[in-house]
């Protein structure tokens, strides 16, 4: 049985992100094998992001706070839904949603200092999560540099419930 262990890994050949981001300033990408095969996509992207633990509820809140002294958009929780409504164009949790094909879903979020882009891709029992982000300014660099290392943290966190 392939190791459920989470690791970083290079961003993934065959994902679509590249359509959603002009420019590339900041990327991981993080993968698990091992995930059931008989999940969707839509299934992993509502696993992955929502009912999070009470810690990144917590560090988000916070952020928010932070965040609104140099105008980025506070409005950014994570909710529950389910596949119903996960539609391209709408809303889950912190982003919109760009693309939803039968391997990968993209969704993001644009803001006056950076855009950010994640790609959920599911490839047999593998799920890779990755995240681009694009700096528009100073703001938006400082910010990054800031939050990538709770970043790493929380995606590691949600990607366990594939486990």
């Amino acid at each position: 049985m392939p190791s459920k262990k989470i690791r970083k890994i290079a961003l993934p050949a065959g994902s679509n992100y590249s359509n959603y981001i002009d420019h590339v300033d900041y990327s991981d990408a993080f993968m698990i094998q091992g995930v059931d095969i008989e999940l969707s996509t839509k299934e992993v992207y509502v696993m992955l992001f929502s009912d999070t633990p009470q810690w990144i509820k917590s560090l988000m809140k916070i952020r928010n706070k932070l965040v609104s002294l140099v105008g980025l958009k506070t409005d950014i929780v994570m909710t529950d839904t389910d596949t119903s409504i996960l539609l391209e164009g709408s809303s889950m949790g912190m982003f919109e949603i760009y693309y939803i094909g039968k391997n990968e879903i993209i969704a993001g979020e644009k803001d006056r200092h950076l855009d950010f882009v994640v790609s959920v891709l599911k490839q047999e029992d593998r799920v890779t999560v990755s995240t681009l982000v694009q700096y528009y300014n100073f703001f938006g660099k400082a910010y990054m540099t800031f939050i990538s290392p709770f970043h790493k943290l929380i995606i590691k966190q949600i990607m366990r419930k594939l486990v």
